[in-house]
C-alpha cells in the first residue's frame, strides 16, 4: 500500500495554520464576520498551495512543463547565466489560481544553480525575465543535453523556495521548488528540441508536453 501524502506543499503550512487558528479563535469568541473572512482566506491559501501528483506521460525524449500556467512567450533568447548561447525560451505565467509547485521537465542532474536578486514587476511581462528576482537551474540529461529552468518572482511573489541542491539526480517531473503567490517560469531548450506548444496554451507541471528531443 502506498503511504499517504497530503496534497499540500509543506511550505504552505506556514500560512494555512495561522489563518485557520485565527478563524477558530474568532468563531469561539463570537466574532463571526472575522471568522468567516479567515475561513475564506484559509480555503484560498490551502487551494493555492495544493500539490497534486501529476499524470506523467511516457516517452524518453519528452520535455514536460515545469509549471502550471499559461504560455505567454516563445522566442529565441540568449541564456546568459550558464551557457551563453542562443536557445528556445518558453515562458509560463502562473496566476494566483495556478498550482505553484515547480517540477523538473526532464530526468537529469543539477549541474549548477544561480540566484539573481531583482525587482518584482508583473510576471506576465517579458521584462520580468531579465529584471525580476529569479533562480536559474542548469540540468544535464543522460544524453548530455542541457536545459535551464528559471524560476521568477512576480508582483505578488516575494520568495522562491528551492528544494534541490547541486549534483542532485532528479527524476522526470520531480518537485524542484515553489514560488509564492503569482510568478513566472522560463525554460531554455536547445535547438534539437521540437516544440509542441503555442502562445496561449494552458499547461500543467509534470504533465503537459512542451516538446521532444529530435
Amino acid at each position: 500500500m502506498e503511504s499517504f501524502r497530503p496534497k499540500i506543499a509543506a511550505d504552505g503550512l506556514l500560512f494555512i495554520l495561522p489563518a485557520a487558528l485565527i478563524c477558530w479563535i474568532s468563531a469561539f469568541t463570537g466574532h463571526s464576520l472575522i471568522s468567516l473572512l479567515f475561513l475564506i482566506l484559509t480555503c484560498f491559501i490551502t487551494y493555492f498551495f495544493r500539490d497534486p501528483d501529476p499524470d506523467i506521460p511516457e516517452g524518453e525524449n519528452l520535455i514536460l512543463s515545469p509549471a502550471h500556467g499559461k504560455i505567454v512567450s516563445i522566442q529565441s533568447r540568449n541564456e546568459t547565466n550558464f551557457l551563453d548561447s542562443e536557445m528556445q525560451c518558453v515562458s509560463i505565467f502562473l496566476s494566483i489560481f495556478d498550482c505553484h509547485v515547480n517540477r523538473t521537465p526532464v530526468a537529469g542532474i543539477v549541474k549548477s544553480t544561480k540566484y539573481n536578486p531583482g525587482k518584482f514587476n508583473l510576471a506576465f511581462k517579458n521584462n520580468a525575465s531579465d529584471h525580476n528576482e529569479n533562480l536559474s537551474i542548469l540540468l544535464e540529461t543522460g544524453k548530455k543535453d542541457k536545459i535551464v529552468v528559471k524560476l521568477i518572482t512576480g508582483f505578488l511573489a516575494r520568495r522562491i523556495v528551492s528544494i534541490i541542491k547541486l549534483n542532485d539526480t532528479l527524476k522526470k517531473a520531480q518537485r524542484i521548488g515553489l514560488i509564492r503567490f503569482g510568478s513566472r517560469v522560463d525554460i531554455y531548450l536547445p535547438e534539437n528540441v521540437k516544440l509542441q506548444v503555442s502562445i496561449g496554451d494552458k499547461v500543467s507541471g509534470g504533465e503537459s508536453i512542451l516538446g521532444e528531443f529530435i
